[in-house]
């Protein structure tokens, strides 16, 4: 079934600890057309908002060099035309307070598709919400 997402490609920063789990979802991020900038780091993706304006954030909570939720934190604070999504392999973080500052919490599987529903309903959200640009939906396909 189609899925509405926005006129020009969406720019997406994925800042996930595991790497093959990252490579694997940014594949399927950009055969959907979004564009995937990706690091490992969250001091690396506090470098990458201040150089680049992204639509979404994903953010995975284990990080090598920064609590996960901490850089959630702060990207809700200082970058707040940024949607966050916790990305995660642990479904509790829904729970904690802390993850409460992010968009939406998405629990990593062996398919993007459920991350795929949740950042185009962001992303719509975002495009009819005053202060956020109104780029003009189109449709991707699964």
């Amino acid at each position: 079934m189609p899925t509405p997402v926005l006129d020009s490609p969406p720019v997406i920063l994925l800042i996930d600890g595991n790497e093959r789990h990252a490579r694997f979802y940014q594949t399927q991020l950009e055969a959907q057309g979004f564009s995937v900038i990706y690091t490992q780091q969250g001091q690396q993706a506090l470098e990458q908002l201040n150089q680049k304006k992204f639509d979404i954030a994903l953010v995975d909570t284990q990080l090598a060099d920064i609590d996960g939720l901490d850089l959630i934190s702060t990207i809700a604070l200082s970058y707040r035309s940024t949607a966050i999504i916790i990305h995660t392999a642990t479904p509790f973080f829904g729970n904690n307070f802390r993850s409460w500052a992010a968009d939406a919490v998405v629990v990593k599987s062996k398919s993007a598709g459920e991350l795929l529903e949740k950042m185009v309903q962001l992303l719509q959200k975002r495009s009819t919400s005053p202060g956020h640009s109104s780029r003009k939906p189109k449709t991707i396909h699964r």
